[in-house]
């Protein structure tokens, strides 16, 4: 399973670092920087097109995000 996990390096503490030893004891770790003056965010219209793919119509919570949950698979984690 991955998990992504978002930062600022200023809450980097020693108290989060046991956090994550302790949950991902012998997992890789994958450290991906990203200056804010590098990313202007998600667009209001693509935002807006990826909640558009939610199938309400579903009858589990996992059906329905499942078609947002693909799309978002194409996005850099830090373009979320």
């Amino acid at each position: 399973m991955t998990s992504v996990i978002s930062i600022f390096a200023n809450d980097l503490d020693e108290r989060l670092i046991r956090e994550l030893k302790a949950r991902f004891g012998n997992s890789r770790l994958d450290i991906t920087v990203a200056d804010k003056s590098d990313y202007a965010g998600l667009p209001q219209e693509t935002f807006w097109t990826l909640i558009d793919l939610l199938a309400w119509d579903q009858h589990t919570d996992q059906a329905t995000v499942a078609p947002l949950v693909t799309a978002l698979q194409a996005f850099d984690a830090v373009a979320i």
